[in-house]
């Protein structure tokens, strides 16, 4: 599963994703990859506090159906650096079972996934058709 974030999200698309991601544990409940993509397009804010509680919930529930979580911060520079030290810190802190991986490359983040213990024969064996499709979605980064 990929998401795509440009900035902060907003409570509907928090409801998006727990709608979607509790569709994918039914379908295959041991087999959730996530793939989050994030992308400032303005000034860097700190998510407000409904934010990070509803990321919190969400990922101890889906944590012991994820087999491999990748966070990719496309953001330049120091704030880019900043961001994913901090994103790390914070994953850290959550003790995920599934191998979490914070970088700010995409195709480091669609490895991340893709190489992780017990994966999907089926979903490696595509993988770069799956590359190719996920990067020409998300794009380069804007200069």
């Amino acid at each position: 599963m990929i998401f795509a974030w440009s900035d902060q999200p907003m409570r509907r698309d928090m409801d998006l994703v727990d709608r979607y991601l509790d569709e994918t544990v039914e379908r295959y409940p041991a087999g959730l990859c996530t793939l989050a993509l994030l992308r400032s397009v303005g000034a860097l804010v700190s998510p407000d506090a409904d934010n990070r509680e509803r990321a919190k919930a969400q990922f101890r529930r889906y944590d012991p159906h994820t087999r491999a979580n990748a966070v990719v911060i496309d953001i330049d520079g120091i704030a880019g650096r900043t961001v994913r030290v901090f994103m790390s810190a914070v994953l850290m802190m959550a003790r995920a079972r599934a191998p979490t991986t914070v970088c700010e490359d995409f195709d480091a983040g669609f490895d991340a996934i893709l190489n992780a213990p017990g994966q999907d024969r089926e979903l490696v064996d595509v993988r770069e058709g799956l590359r190719r499709e996920a990067r020409a979605w998300w794009g380069e980064r804007p200069s």
